[in-house]
Parts: structure tokens; C-alpha cells; sequence
């Protein structure tokens, strides 16, 4: 059975996929909804059977095949690039570049280290506070800027880190393809640009993705480093004749020296003796008033071996290990992403397409007798669909039965289990708030907010909204359903201009699973 689960659990996605992805969702903010009803049922029906489940691993495999159906629409030739596809491809130029950097930049940290005149020994304590503390010191900034990130997530300012690199892949698009951006339309461009903007580690749709991603590109350039850095050094070993000492103002003894030496050396300690013994530690001390005439040459070239493997031990090894930790991060973030929030996209999918000239029958075989309404705090109907809990603003109570909305909705495949008003006064909303943040919400709960759409939504109703996402879970659905005007057959339709009003406005709050969706016959 766990074989079977395995063989039926899809592949980890992909960095160039989720760019596509939000190229195509972009491209289809400004379409007609009937018009993107009609192209994803279409796309629709040519997908199998078996992946037009409701939910779970089936879900992937139709957002999936949709992809590739549009990818295959608009980039039918060879020759012309989707934008995940020169993002991916942008990715690995640059950690090419990483890696190669940091090995530039290595050689050259080294051979400037190593400028050695004869005159004095190059001091180990030096050797090994630049080239080996400094990463691990670099390494424990980076810990506690993320741990306190985390414990304060809206006091902490952004990390050089995040400065440096939040839009270094962006930057490399635009010049490695500006030809290629020259070339295409100012809505595509648009797009792209809105694709490439999910590059950044404060996304809140993909931000752990990315920065691991970015971590990673981090580690690449370390690695780079250090192999540069040993190159150098096995270079000048190899080409000139170093000499290594230690001197020290406090009252350091060659015997504690040792012991700190063959504590560092312990890694290795079972398969080399690569350690310099007490005698050459006592010999390769540096005393500035007595010159190093009586140093002996055994004692001054006694260290590089012990300098070179923890150079590799405490230097490229972490980077490697770490490199193969950012790796493991973005697989797993991939791995977790069925919760993209594509609701609006499967809904469209899933959702037959209603035909006012469709005879009787196959408008009752599409849509069955909606369920008796249901009370607040009460299961709504037995249908299926995505459960959710709904929340009527109070002026709609007159206007609108629930057995309407109830219908409305299960033609988006939208099932309400709670009923609750809301937009009453400021105490019961802020009571409403509390039941909603005590409540244990189930992984495929959503939250649907019935509003009147031929009002533009107030500074008031945008905060609600706000404080209503800090209650329920980070990735909870909240569809703002959009009633046109009181006709007597239900509500009109809503006009372009009002849901464009809709549109501009939740747009700005930056909630990635805010759904906007118009409610009419």
C-alpha cells in the first residue's frame, strides 16, 4: 500500500512551472470571465478521467495539464521561450557565476594572504580568523537574523542578505533577454514582470521557496571560495617557501596551544597526524624582539598541513553540507505546494458551463434543486464541492435568500457548511472574528464573504479583511463574492467597472489567497 501511495505521489514542482504559472494567472486578470470559463472547460475536457477529481494529488495533475496545454498555446515553436523557461535558464548561468565567482574571489583572498616577503612568518592565528572563523562567524549572524525574523517577524529589518539578492535573478533576466523583452508586447512584458516577481523572500506565496533558492546560490559561492582559497594555498605551497608562526600579547603557553590544536585536529585524527607536536609549536613561536634567525626551518613549515585541512574541514565541508541543506529546503518547499492558491483557476475548470438557451433538463442535470436554507452555525447541504464557511453581510439578508446563494454558489463548486452575517456593528464583528480564529479549521476549508459588488468596498471593510487573515490560517481561502444589483429573477450582473473598483482595490492588500468571484445566474 505505501508502494502505491508512492507511485501515485506526483513530482516535486518546478522554479520555471510556478514562473509559468504566474505568467498565465497574470495574463488572465483582465480577461472576461465567461471568456476564461469557456477556454479552461475546454482544456478540460481532453484531460483524463482520473485527474478531474475535487482535491489532493488529482488537483496538481489538472493544474498540471493545464499549464502545459497553455505553454503549448503560446509557445508552440522551439524557438520562443516561456518565461519559466528563461528563468530556469537565467538560474543556471547564475550559479555558474556563483561558483566561479567565489572561486575567483578565492584565489585571489589567497595569493594577497600569502604575499610572504621572507622577513616575518605568516602568523596561523591570522590564517585561521579570516578564512575559517569569519565564515562560521558569518554563518552565526545569519542564524540569528533569521531566528529573530522569526520571533519578531514585523519588527526585523531586512538582512544584507535579503537586500543584496531579493532581485539579483530579476536584474540577470532583463539583461541576459533584453532582446527577447524588446520583442514582446506590453501586456506580456507586464507578465513576465509580475512572474519574475515571485523571486523574492518576502513573498508570502513562495517565500520559503525562494529563499532557500537564494541560500543556496549563497553556498554555491562559498564553496567557490573555499577551493579557490585551497588552490592558492597549494600553489604558493607548492611554488615558494612559506613559513608559519604564532605570537600572541596575552599569556598564551605552547602546551595550551597544543591542546587547542589537537581539539581542531580531532576530525581527522583517526586516519592523519597532520598536527604540529609541542616541541614544533614551541619552536615556530614568534617574539618580535629576537627576530626569527633562531626559528628552525622544521618548526616554521610544521603547521601547513594541520592550516590546509582545516581550511577543508571547517571551511568546504559546512559549505557542501549546507549547499546540499538548501537543496533538501527547496525540495521539500516544492514538494509542499499543492496549497497554490488556484482555487479560482480549478473552479473554473471543474465548473460546466450554463447556456441560457440549455433545455430544462440539462440545466437540472448540471445543477440539482439547491437544499433548504440552513441556519447560522449549521451544515448547509449535502452537496459536493468546496466546503467553506460563509459570511452574508447584514444588508443582504432582505435582498437575498439563502437557498439563492446556496445555488449560486454550487455553480462554483462552492459549498457553505456556516452561515454567519457579518457588517452588522463593531462588536459583533469583532466577536465573529474571535469564532473564527478559535475555530479548528479543516486542510480544504475556504471562507466565502457575500458582499453587495456594485458598492466600491470601504477603508473599513478592507481592514476587516485584514484582521479577519490574521485570524484564520496563512493558507486559507477567502473568496469576496460579488452580488450585482436586486433584480426579480436574482441579481444582475455585475458591471466591468465595479468588479475593475473590486479588482484595484483588494489588489492592494497583497493577499495571494483573496479570490475575487462574481455571483449572477
Amino acid at each position: 500500500m505505501a508502494q502505491a501511495e508512492h507511485e501515485r505521489q506526483p513530482p516535486p514542482w518546478r522554479h520555471q512551472q510556478l514562473v509559468d504559472l504566474e505568467y498565465f494567472c497574470h495574463l488572465d486578470r483582465d480577461l472576461p470571465e465567461e471568456e476564461l470559463h469557456r477556454r479552461d472547460r475546454e482544456i478540460f475536457r481532453q484531460i483524463p478521467a482520473q485527474q478531474q477529481s475535487a482535491n489532493g494529488a488529482e488537483s496538481e495533475q489538472l493544474l498540471r495539464h493545464w499549464l502545459a496545454r497553455r505553454l503549448h498555446a503560446e509557445f508552440p515553436r522551439p524557438e520562443e521561450k516561456s518565461p519559466g523557461t528563461v528563468f530556469a535558464e537565467v538560474l543556471r548561468l547564475t550559479r555558474w557565476l556563483a561558483l566561479a565567482g567565489g572561486g575567483l574571489f578565492g584565489l585571489l583572498a589567497g595569493f594577497s594572504f600569502f604575499n610572504y616577503s621572507g622577513t616575518t612568518p605568516i602568523n596561523v592565528f591570522h590564517f585561521l580568523l579570516i578564512f575559517v572563523v569569519s565564515q562560521h562567524a558569518l554563518l552565526a549572524a545569519v542564524a540569528i537574523a533569521r531566528a529573530l525574523h522569526r520571533l519578531f517577524p514585523d519588527n526585523s529589518p531586512p538582512s544584507l542578505f535579503t537586500l543584496l539578492s531579493r532581485s539579483l535573478l530579476r536584474r540577470l533576466v532583463r539583461f541576459w533577454h533584453r532582446h527577447w523583452l524588446r520583442a514582446t508586447d506590453a501586456g506580456k512584458r507586464a507578465a513576465m514582470e509580475h512572474a519574475l516577481g515571485v523571486v523574492n523572500i518576502h513573498s508570502n506565496r513562495y517565500g520559503g521557496l525562494f529563499y532557500w533558492l537564494l541560500f543556496g546560490l549563497n553556498q554555491l559561492f562559498a564553496v567557490g571560495a573555499n577551493l579557490g582559497l585551497l588552490l592558492a594555498t597549494l600553489l604558493k605551497l607548492a611554488t615558494s617557501d612559506l613559513a608559519f608562526g604564532w605570537q600572541s600579547t596575552i599569556s598564551l603557553s605552547a602546551a595550551a596551544l597544543e591542546q587547542t590544536v589537537r581539539f581542531l585536529a580531532l576530525p581527522w585524527s583517526w586516519l592523519l597526524t597532520a598536527t604540529p607536536t609541542l616541541s614544533e609549536i614551541e619552536g615556530s613561536r614568534i617574539i618580535l624582539k629576537d627576530g626569527i634567525e633562531h626559528l628552525a626551518s622544521q618548526d616554521l613549515i610544521a603547521w601547513w598541513p594541520f592550516l590546509l585541512l582545516c581550511l577543508l574541514v571547517y571551511g568546504l565541508f559546512p559549505r557542501l553540507l549546507l549547499l546540499a541543506l538548501s537543496r533538501l529546503g527547496e525540495r521539500q518547499r516544492l514538494l509542499r505546494l499543492p496549497s497554490l492558491p488556484c482555487q479560482p483557476l480549478l473552479r473554473r475548470l471543474r465548473t460546466p458551463l450554463l447556456r441560457s438557451q440549455a433545455p430544462a433538463e440539462e440545466a437540472s442535470a448540471r445543477h440539482p434543486a439547491s437544499p433548504s436554507p440552513a441556519t447560522p452555525g449549521q451544515g448547509a447541504s449535502p452537496a459536493t464541492g468546496q466546503p467553506l464557511v460563509l459570511l452574508q453581510a447584514d444588508d443582504l439578508y432582505p435582498l437575498y435568500r439563502q437557498e439563492q446563494l446556496t445555488a449560486l454558489l454550487a455553480a462554483q463548486h462552492l459549498l457553505p457548511r456556516e452561515w454567519h452575517p457579518f457588517l452588522r456593528d463593531y462588536d459583533a464583528d469583532q466577536e465573529l472574528l474571535g469564532q473564527l480564529a478559535e475555530r479548528h479549521w479543516q486542510p480544504e476549508e475556504g471562507l466565502v464573504m457575500v458582499v453587495e459588488g456594485w458598492m466600491p468596498p470601504l477603508t473599513d471593510f478592507l481592514s476587516y479583511i485584514k484582521r479577519l487573515r490574521q485570524a484564520l490560517p496563512a493558507d486559507t481561502t477567502i473568496h469576496l463574492a460579488l452580488l450585482g444589483r436586486p433584480a426579480e429573477d436574482g441579481p444582475s450582473p455585475l458591471a466591468a467597472a465595479d468588479w475593475q473598483i473590486w479588482q484595484q482595490k483588494t489588489g492592494g492588500l497583497g493577499d495571494p489567497f483573496l479570490h475575487l468571484l462574481s455571483l449572477s445566474p
